[in-house]
């Protein structure tokens, strides 16, 4: 948090507060359901309103008295630290409305508050307040009751640690009273207090950084508490615009070992994320807290995002729509004004599986042995079927559903041949008719994948975790994948588990850049192929990667970035070139001349919309389209790219063709069923049915698979690791497959 505060001198805050049963109805809070956090706005001229926002979707404005003309700097054990604009500090509660006052702060003249902290309740006689100023390296801390702020300065402290200088604190933390920081080169500190009052800065022997979601150098990191133990989570993003999220990262620090420890569940329990204070409590389905999710806002958006930690997804709400403005960053208020919640984990799953969940879990496993039993009157039943018929059948299915066919019983199993997986299905009946729309789960090993044609849903398991490889794109139904860009890239086919070596040499000189898109010619181990990664160097310039089969990596640096900023898509391989599409709307050419790689801008190519949040290039039926979705998915446009004018040319049909777009892969694909052509999908599904989301060009709105209307993105969730595989794929051995 970034808090600047003036320095008008007016009355001291002296101003008579109503009591609790005097009070308007507007000037109260809603009523506040302990342990529940809200989401509070602070809006309006002087942030003299509030909105309170909660998990089912309703929002209270109101107007506190002790919160108006007042910033808000933190938010920690149901209390809320205050400062008005005579810098005078106190703490309030909602609940009880106790008022605590603070010393005024008057030796910085113009300051700003990074942190505010208050280690424990102040209701305890360990309780503290600390202030964690920007710019430099002084803590201001107190106690309740102290009549001023003690100072401290750690800089030399950190250059006795570590021998530098220059460096200062951040991720500001409590846990169980303790206060953590990390500072220096990312080491993990514990904030203590000696004799004579003074801070002391203990190191404990390990960094606080991200493990397992690196090549990039554009984080947000916090530091929760949750049952007793703290926790750490780095949200990693793409760019250093900080808006697309490339994926989030859970720690917990194991205090007998001393060290970090990743998290793949938040064991019954949800994490809330902010810049002024991070919680946790347990999960509630009935309450809208919903298990293994992690909730957080951006700056300058009034959106509620959330995190699923198990599918790796990322859905948004918008809960105060009607913000009057200015409004300033939302806080989240966990209303539990004198515990701490450190119950077992085993009690906080109380709620996190209801009984209906597993309920239908035993159903569905009952229907699932009933087809797949050996019993002698399953066997019966498929011994009165001709062979004809049990051929006509099977012949019909797709990969998948073939090899399911197959390994339901032995008397399918003897009557269908069994395939040899490098069996090529082009032309064959079995091939996919679709694209097929799959993503990995956080252990690494479970593939979901769904038809979007008829929603069918499959489970793969992998022989070995993937969880530590970045898919790149795919291409011709392989998944190429690196480590972090610094073991080399590999092609993966998921469903034969066939792994090549694209190229060993490692790439990590360049790990520390903005990495924008991936892109391959072809892929398949007779063929050569280009392999073209785009990134953005430090000093606002683009480098473009490339690696030619037989060869090792080369790269170009392109100078014109302020005229190129690239999207987050990948870039089309197009006419035997690459077409990387901007967030702007223009077209950069990359093709190879000889030995030479060549970049061309088309700087003719006017802008064609804006107020654009993603984009997304497409070749089509010979042309090359582009896909703009607008500010919160408020609208959807599609462009053709008129070569001879240099112009982009809106298209409002698509025809018989469908579009698949994503950061990984876009294509398109001629409509294989009645009700599928002219429409456009989206990694995206519904949060309510799980189907997937895609716009349809004739009605002009977002749909789901079964007809559900959707206000823009509003109630889906996006999955951050999506792929999708074209329709020529080749078949899975039998044993790879693991249905659950």
């Amino acid at each position: 948090m970034r808090t600047t505060i003036s320095r008008k001198i007016q009355n001291p805050m002296e101003e008579k507060i109503a009591t609790q049963t005097q009070r308007k109805p507007r000037q109260c809070p809603p009523l506040l359901i302990p342990n529940i956090p809200w989401l509070l706005f602070p809006h309006g001229n002087t942030l003299k309103d509030q909105t309170f926002c909660c998990f089912n979707n309703q929002s209270f404005r109101k107007s506190i008295p002790e919160l108006r003309n007042r910033e808000i700097c933190g938010s920690w054990h149901g209390w809320l630290i205050l400062v008005d604009n005579d810098d005078f500090f106190f703490l309030f509660n909602l609940v009880t409305f106790e008022t605590i006052p603070l010393p005024q702060q008057n030796t910085h003249a113009d300051y700003h508050i990074k942190y505010c902290v208050l280690s424990s309740p102040p209701t305890e006689s360990t309780s503290k307040i600390l202030l964690f100023l920007t710019g430099s390296h002084t803590i201001l801390f107190c106690r309740p009751g102290d009549k001023q702020w003690t100072e401290t300065n750690y800089e030399k402290d950190l250059e006795i640690l570590w021998g530098f200088k220059d460096v200062r604190l951040y991720n500001v933390g409590v846990c169980s009273g303790k206060v953590y920081a990390s500072g220096g080169r990312s080491e993990l500190l514990l904030i203590e207090f000696g004799e004579s009052n003074q801070l002391v800065l203990r190191p404990l022997g390990l960094k606080f950084v991200p493990q397992k979601i690196g090549n990039s150098i554009c984080f947000r990191s916090f530091f929760i508490e949750s049952c007793g133990e703290l926790y750490g989570v780095h949200m990693a993003f793409r760019t250093e615009r900080f808006e697309e999220i490339k994926g989030i990262e859970v720690l917990r620090l194991d205090s007998s070992r001393m060290v970090w420890e990743e998290e793949q569940s938040l064991k019954g329990r949800a994490f809330f994320l902010g810049d002024d204070c991070s919680t946790s409590c347990p999960a509630m389905p009935e309450a809208g807290i919903q298990e293994g999710s992690i909730y957080f806002t951006m700056s300058k958006d009034p959106r509620l995002y959330c995190f699923n930690l198990e599918d790796q997804s990322i859905s948004d709400s918008l809960p105060c729509y009607n913000l009057s403005t200015p409004w300033a960053s939302p806080i989240w208020v966990l209303p539990n004004t004198r515990l701490i919640d450190t119950q077992p984990e085993e009690k906080d799953r109380v709620n996190a599986e209801p009984k209906e969940k597993t309920h239908d879990r035993k159903v569905q496993e009952k229907e699932v042995n009933t087809w797949c039993g050996s019993g002698e009157a399953e066997q019966s039943l498929l011994l009165r079927l001709p062979l004809e018929v049990v051929e006509l059948v099977y012949k019909h299915l797709n990969a998948i559903d073939y090899v399911h066919f197959r390994s339901s019983c032995k008397i399918l199993r003897s009557a269908a041949t069994p395939l040899k997986w490098r069996t090529r299905l082009i032309g064959s009946e079995m091939q996919t008719s679709t694209p097929w729309f799959a993503y990995f789960l956080i252990d690494g090993t479970t593939l979901n994948v769904i038809d979007p044609q008829y929603n069918d849903r499959y489970v793969l398991k992998t022989s070995e975790k993937f969880w530590d490889k970045q898919v790149c794109c795919c291409k011709d139904g392989f998944l190429i994948m690196s480590h972090d860009m610094d073991k080399g890239i590999s092609a993966l086919n998921p469903f034969t588990q066939a792994i090549y070596t694209i190229q060993e040499q490692e790439i990590a000189s360049y790990s520390y850049l903005y990495l924008y898109g991936f892109s391959i010619s072809c892929w398949s181990p007779d063929e050569d192929f280009v392999f073209v990664i785009i990134l953005k160097t430090l000093v606002d310039e683009i480098k473009v990667l490339y690696l030619r089969d037989g060869e090792g990596w080369n790269s170009i640096t392109v100078k014109d970035k302020p005229n190129f900023l690239p999207s987050y898509s990948s870039p089309i391989f197009f006419n035997e070139a690459f077409y990387c599409l901007s967030q702007q709307g223009g077209i950069a050419v990359i093709r190879f001349e000889g030995d030479n790689c060549v970049w061309e801008l088309l700087t003719k190519l006017e802008k064609p919309c804006k107020s654009v949040q993603s984009c997304f290039l497409v070749e089509c039926d010979g042309e090359l389209l582009s896909v703009f979705v607008g500010k919160f998915a408020k609208w959807v446009k599609v462009f053709r790219l008129n070569f001879a004018a240099m112009a982009w040319v809106r298209v409002q049909d698509l025809g018989k063709y469908t579009l698949f777009v994503s950061k990984a892969s876009s294509f398109s694909t001629i409509a294989t069923a009645p009700g599928l052509e002219n429409q456009i999908y989206f990694p995206r599904l519904s949060c309510a049915t799980q189907n997937i989301v895609f716009f349809s060009l004739q009605t002009n709105k977002f749909h789901s698979l079964g007809c559900e209307d959707l206000e823009g993105f509003y109630g889906t969730k996006e999955l951050t690791n999506v792929l999708r595989f074209h329709n020529v794929l080749r078949l899975p051995l039998v044993a790879a497959i693991q249905i659950q």
